[in-house]
């Protein structure tokens, strides 16, 4: 029976993580929808082919989605882990600082999207 109970706790556990996950992206991402518009800094916190995360320094992680950047045609270097410009040369590189502005929130989602200050939107 001991076994038994073992694994009904770690299940337990697990799915009060998951809940415990989830309530904070719920409130951080109801925290920056009164926010949009806001100009923050923060740090690239990861780097995907379709955009790039950026966490600021209150822990709050939004995307600016590649398709937000203009002007150029990004691609994803995997080694790198960054975005590269063809015609640019612009990189957007794991842990570079980066100023970025709150443009959209969904709750329902639970995901906070960046853009960037120089990109006329």
């Amino acid at each position: 029976i001991l076994d038994e109970v073992a694994k009904q706790s770690s299940k337990r556990e697990r799915r009060a993580e998951e809940a415990e996950r989830e309530t904070d992206k719920l409130k951080k991402a109801q925290y920056m929808e009164s926010r949009i518009g806001e100009e923050f800094e923060g740090i690239i916190s990861g780097v995907t082919a379709y955009g790039f995360y950026v966490e600021l320094p209150n822990t709050v992680e939004g995307m600016v989605p590649v398709n937000m950047l203009n002007g150029d045609y990004y691609s994803f270097d995997e080694a790198s882990y960054a975005l590269i410009g063809q015609a640019s040369g612009r990189e957007f590189r794991l842990g570079a600082p980066i100023k970025v502005i709150v443009n959209r929130v969904d709750l329902q989602m639970k995901t906070i999207e960046f853009i960037l200050p120089d990109e006329n939107h």
